[in-house]
């Protein structure tokens, strides 16, 4: 008797499960001692938003500039790493730095795949609570999800370091 229970609310999870049909989120991490290379498909998408002094505190007074979006194809569940216990957010929209802001006008409401470095919201330009600092970006029907996790060794010096 109690083995057909544990066998009928089984089937009747993987049936809920199935019936649903939710997301699976696309496991991301930032850590400290690591570079975290990121490259994530969606959507560019764009907003208008009050930047320095008081980034809206005191509008009649605050810039105003454009900002860029990625409205991911998955959501994403990123682990941060820090000083502390690991916090976990979720994100279905992340602000993107682009290398060249302008060139993101020309793709809003496009779809593309960006490679850039994934970093934890620190300052108020950042409205998300990720971003992302964009390298590249492509117009792309591909959807992608992946993350490659170098060491990071500040002791090492660059070839930069040697000429200056």
């Amino acid at each position: 008797m109690i083995a057909r229970v544990f066998f009928a609310l089984a089937v009747g999870v993987q049936s809920l499960a199935a019936a649903t049909d939710l997301p699976t989120a696309c496991p991301l991490e930032i850590r400290r001692t690591e570079t975290n290379t990121v490259e994530l498909s969606g959507t560019v998408a764009s907003s208008q938003e009050f930047g320095p002094p008081e980034f809206g505190e005191k509008p009649k007074e605050d810039s105003v500039y454009t900002a860029y979006f990625l409205v991911l194809d998955e959501p994403v569940q990123v682990t941060i790493f820090g000083r502390t216990s690991p916090r976990h957010l979720d994100a279905k929209r992340i602000t993107m730095f682009p290398a060249w802001p302008a060139s993101l006008a020309g793709l809003v409401g496009k779809h593309v795949v960006t490679r850039g470095l994934l970093g934890k919201a620190v300052m108020p330009s950042e409205l998300t609570p990720v971003s992302v600092s964009a390298v590249s970006v492509a117009v792309t029907s591909r959807i992608v999800c992946r993350q490659e996790l170098k060491a990071y060794h500040p002791e090492k010096k660059s070839r930069l370091d040697d000429h200056g």
